[in-house]
């Protein structure tokens, strides 16, 4: 998810227009992300000239990082089945 550095952010409204799911409001000229939508796809935060966004791991998903090898991914996921 992404989260807007409110002291950073003037209002511009550049990743209003970038976010492919519309995750992106502004409020009192402030960017606001509704992390309910954010995908945490990055592209706020790439087209923000101000540094006024960063992405920022979900706690829930912590520990949901899948495996970089798929028979080891592959295995977990059989075992959570049984």
């Amino acid at each position: 998810m992404c989260e807007t550095l409110n002291d950073k952010c003037v209002g511009c409204g550049n990743c209003i227009e970038i976010c492919p799911v519309d995750a992106v409001n502004l409020e009192n000229e402030i960017a606001q992300i509704d992390n309910n939508w954010c995908i945490g796809c990055g592209v706020c935060v790439s087209k923000c000239s101000n540094d006024a966004i960063k992405i920022v791991l979900r706690e829930d998903l912590r520990n949901k990082i899948p495996e970089k090898d798929f028979q080891i991914l592959h295995e977990k996921i059989l075992k959570s089945r049984n």
